[in-house]
């Protein structure tokens, strides 16, 4: 009953988020990011295919995300995660269930953070702890259609982390929560999340006129919940800002600005000097010296705001302007949706652009492999670079390494197992007698 009562307690004290629509260039208008916690969802219909049109679309922000998760990756073994920008870290669910299955969470460097992945019924789950905050990842396969499975391993997640004060769970859960939904799993999933402190933070529709794209949120923060008008796939992009203050390691992006004239200046005042000395050594060391001092005093550490910043080289200007056309006729595609020679439009100018983002970053990536053709070494790391070979560092997550409780244990067992395969294979062998007599009584054919 204390439990219960406590619960309701936390309902009583959790602010819904104001929730609105918005477009991609004007969302930084709604979204404070000064230390503020900012938290983006994507269904991204498979990272390896979608992955180059969502970063066109998170460059269009003007502002950076500090986690962002993606659903519905299509990942594989045999495959690995593409990497967002050198501003992230990026983890990805090992335990999935099918092909379409997979969670990847891409994470701000300057966060002090754990991620894991513990077990959960018909879905994938990627938990990211922030301090006293936990930012649940999830996707849950719609080819399961019965939910009472999913929401009992939920309630016990839940359990878990119970003492969290702020709670964020978040992801494509296939159940549709928006107002007046025919979803019969709506209730229960709601009702449950409700027990534990948690409450929409939107219910505007995320895919058609479905509301699939949840963040669900426990916190006694002010919060804010933007869905984007126009999206990278058939689902929107969801993001959530929760305005409480934390803590970051400092990673400013900066440049070095030099004044040359006045370097110049100032070692053309310091050769009399130089000149004068006749010891060589000493003399060099000067020069050094007054080169160091001069450089340093005539220089200017800017800087770069998050607006400026590079996610991906090959993003032009040009191809930001062609996405926010592609999403203004988007969006009057939505307004009228039997205007047939306005969705043929939109098609062909959607697809224009899905070859321009392809061609742009393909003869991104041949300059790069034609300027490092000439040193064997610096070739490889680009080949690695762009087919994200270098990227993936958790080689222990292979089957082979989860046959045993610890990686350790299972190359323990793989290794006794083939250092005595040959031995078992040879005793197994029998030695026929080597008498030709007895041979060939044996093998006699009666008459």
């Amino acid at each position: 009953m204390d439990s219960l009562l406590q619960t309701n307690s936390d309902i009583d004290n959790t602010h819904i988020a104001q929730a609105l629509y918005c477009e991609p260039e004007d969302c930084h208008t709604h979204i404070l990011t000064s230390n503020h916690l900012t938290i983006l969802t994507q269904n991204i219909r498979s990272i390896y295919k979608n992955i180059d049109a969502f970063i066109v679309t998170l460059k269009s922000l003007k502002f950076d995300c500090d986690v962002l998760v993606m659903t519905e990756c299509h990942l594989s073994y045999n495959k690995s995660v593409p990497p967002l920008s050198n501003n992230y870290n990026t983890h990805y669910t090992k335990n999935n269930i099918n092909q379409c299955d997979g969670v990847t969470c891409y994470i701000k460097k300057n966060l002090v953070y754990t991620v894991s992945e513990p077990p959960i019924k018909n879905a994938s789950c990627l938990p990211v702890t922030l301090k006293d905050t936990v930012i649940i990842g999830i996707y849950r396969t719609p080819s399961i259609r019965n939910t009472d499975e999913f929401i009992s391993s939920l309630q016990s997640l839940l359990y878990k982390y119970k003492k969290f004060k702020n709670i964020i769970l978040t992801g494509d859960i296939n159940i549709d929560i928006k107002f007046n939904t025919n979803d019969t799993n709506c209730d229960n999933y709601l009702t449950t999340l409700a027990y534990h402190g948690l409450l929409p933070a939107h219910r505007l529709p995320t895919r058609d006129k479905m509301c699939y794209d949840h963040i669900m949120l426990k916190s006694t923060f002010s919060a804010k919940s933007v869905v984007l008008s126009n999206a990278p796939t058939d689902h929107s992009t969801v993001i959530l800002n929760l305005m409480l203050n934390y803590a970051r390691i400092s990673m400013h992006k900066t440049k070095i600005s030099h004044n040359y004239p006045a370097i110049l200046q100032e070692i053309k005042c310091n050769l009399t000097e130089i000149l004068n000395i006749t010891d060589p050594s000493i003399a060099a060391e000067t020069l050094v010296t007054r080169f160091t001092s001069a450089i340093n005093n005539n220089k200017t550490i800017i800087v770069i705001p998050n607006r400026k910043r590079c996610i991906q080289p090959w993003i032009t200007p040009g191809v930001l302007r062609c996405i926010r056309n592609r999403d203004k006729l988007h969006i009057k595609v939505k307004k009228n949706p039997h205007d047939k020679i306005l969705k043929l439009t939109y098609t062909r100018y959607r697809n224009y652009c899905q070859k321009l983002v392809r061609k742009l970053k393909n003869n991104y990536e041949s300059i790069k492999l034609d300027n490092a053709s000439n040193s064997p070494k610096q070739l490889w790391k680009t080949i690695k670079s762009i087919c994200h070979t270098n990227n993936d560092k958790n080689n222990a997550t292979h089957k082979l390494a989860t046959i045993k409780a610890t990686p350790l244990e299972s190359a323990n067992y793989i290794n006794n197992h083939f250092s005595n395969a040959g031995k078992k294979l040879a005793e197994k062998i029998i030695i026929p007698s080597q008498s030709p007599t007895n041979n060939f009584s044996q093998n006699t054919i009666p008459p």
